[in-house]
């Protein structure tokens, strides 16, 4: 558990069970409902709520901005001025570990994005979009490739894969972008990457 202050707002980092990740901004009622349930042992052997001791203490992390930087490492930066949210890419981790790459999974890529693109200049448009994506996480693309086609083409395996790559909290899968991309209520793509 990591909680961080905003002024009049809080960020809450916790770990699932699976061990995903899961980072909220909360307000200050919301933070003690979500957090009441987490306890802690004190000096004389008593339980008590952690949260409820946080925000009586004066030295607590208090941070001037929440900003989503990829090319910043997670957590306080820039000397406590900012907390930045962006979670480093589990893939990094496994390349610097020695992980061993598949030398057809290149391979398995490209064709599955040349199948979905159909012709050759989409294909390129496609593996470059793609590419800029993972070399530049920190700068938008700009632009939001649609993918169309028929029920078991690839699509969504084309973007788990993407989300694999970017790192699996910087994606977002819809079917109804009408609603939960262009809609009122697009929280649910906050800090993504695809």
């Amino acid at each position: 558990l990591y909680v961080a202050e905003r002024g009049d707002a809080f960020v809450s980092i916790t770990e699932r069970p699976d061990g995903e990740i899961v980072i909220n901004i909360l307000n200050r009622a919301t933070l003690i409902t979500s957090h009441e349930n987490i306890w802690y042992v004190d000096d004389k052997g008593e339980k008590r709520q952690y949260i409820t001791r946080w925000l009586k203490t004066s030295d607590r992390l208090t941070v001037c901005n929440v900003v989503f930087e990829p090319a910043q490492p997670f957590g306080i930066i820039a000397d406590g001025a900012f907390f930045n949210l962006c979670m480093p890419n589990p893939l990094i981790a496994k390349a610097e570990a020695g992980f061993v790459e598949d030398p057809n999974a290149v391979d398995l890529f490209k064709t599955l994005l040349q199948d979905l693109a159909g012709e050759v200049k989409v294909f390129e448009y496609l593996i470059k979009w793609c590419a800029f994506i993972l070399q530049k996480p920190g700068v938008k693309t700009q632009v939001m490739p649609v993918i169309e086609g028929v029920h078991g083409c690839g699509k969504n395996t084309l973007f788990e894969l993407l989300k694999e790559l970017v790192g699996p909290n910087k994606g977002y899968l819809t079917g109804r972008p009408d609603q939960n991309v262009w809609g009122q209520f697009n929280d649910k793509i906050d800090n993504r990457v695809t």
